[in-house]
C-alpha cells in the first residue's frame, strides 16, 4: 500500500504551518462554516485533528478564489489604503 493512500490526521501545529492564522482565528472561521471542522482522534477525549484531504481540498479553492486577485493579493480587487487604519 502506498503512504499517499492512507487517511491522515494533522494536529494543529501543522495545520498552521499550512494556514499561518492564529488558533482563535482558525476557530472563528469554523465556527462561520468557513474552515474544516477539526475531529476527535479518541471519543470523549480532547485531542482533535483535522483530516489532511480536507485542509487541501481548503486550501486548492482558496487558490482558486484568489487566482484572479491583483498583485497585491487583495480578495475584491480594490486598492490598499496606504498607512495604519487610512491614515
Amino acid at each position: 500500500m502506498n503512504n499517499t493512500d492512507t487517511p491522515r490526521l494533522l494536529r494543529w501545529r501543522q495545520v498552521a504551518e499550512i494556514f499561518p492564522f492564529s488558533r482563535s482565528y482558525v476557530y472563528e472561521l469554523i465556527s462561520q462554516n468557513k474552515f474544516p471542522r477539526p475531529v476527535k482522534l479518541v471519543r470523549g477525549g480532547q485531542a482533535a485533528g483535522w483530516w489532511a484531504s480536507d485542509i487541501h481540498a481548503y486550501m486548492t479553492n482558496l487558490q482558486e478564489q484568489t487566482r484572479g486577485a491583483s498583485d497585491s493579493n487583495c480578495l475584491n480587487n480594490q486598492p490598499q489604503q496606504v498607512g495604519w487604519q487610512g491614515e
